[in-house]
């Protein structure tokens, strides 16, 4: 049994410029299909930590809320102004009103929240969790984020976006080359 050839193999098939033309769209492509697939899991990521964050926001603020203890309520937000991606927080009682809330850039929270959601609204992320302690409901969390754009997050990976360019130009190139000898 031979061992095949694998570089006459290759040789071969960049010879044809359609195939080489063919493998440089693919690659090119495939690149295109990773880029977005990522985009959509930084997405999915993003809005799974700021549901945990809420949640988290929830179980501190459950006390304050049964006590009516706005002072503490707020104490428990200050603590999310330290993160630079919420632009918004706020607590609401079981009747919606708001409690205590701030609101840096984007505006203030809404003065009055009608239920839980989770939105994606442009470049704002926005969820409104329950507040409960057992099976009491006490009241609701908003928390308001940015979402980094496509442009900001591609900008990290252009140099590896330069380099699968380059790649698929030199494997033209290399078919070009080796169909004209």
């Amino acid at each position: 049994m031979t061992r095949p050839n694998w570089r006459l193999l290759a040789r071969g098939l960049l010879a044809r410029q359609g195939v080489t033309a063919l493998i440089a769209v693919l690659l090119f492509g495939i690149s295109l299909l990773l880029a977005w697939q990522s985009e959509r899991t930084a997405v999915a990521e993003q809005t799974r930590q700021v549901r945990v964050q809420s949640q988290m926001l929830a179980g501190g603020v459950a006390s304050s809320l049964a006590f009516d203890d706005t002072e503490t309520a707020r104490e428990y937000l200050d603590a999310f102004k330290l993160n630079r991606d919420i632009q918004a927080a706020a607590v609401y009682g079981a009747t919606g009103n708001l409690v205590a809330g701030f609101g840096e850039r984007g505006g203030p929270p809404p003065a009055r929240v009608t239920g839980t959601r989770l939105s994606i609204d442009g470049r704002e992320l926005v969820v409104i969790g329950p507040v409960r302690q057992a099976d009491l409901f006490l009241g609701y969390v908003y928390l308001r984020t940015s979402v980094e754009t496509f442009a900001a997050r591609a900008s990290r990976y252009v140099a590896i976006g330069i380099i699968v360019v380059l790649s698929a130009l030199l494997i033209g190139i290399l078919g070009a080359s080796d169909a004209g000898r």
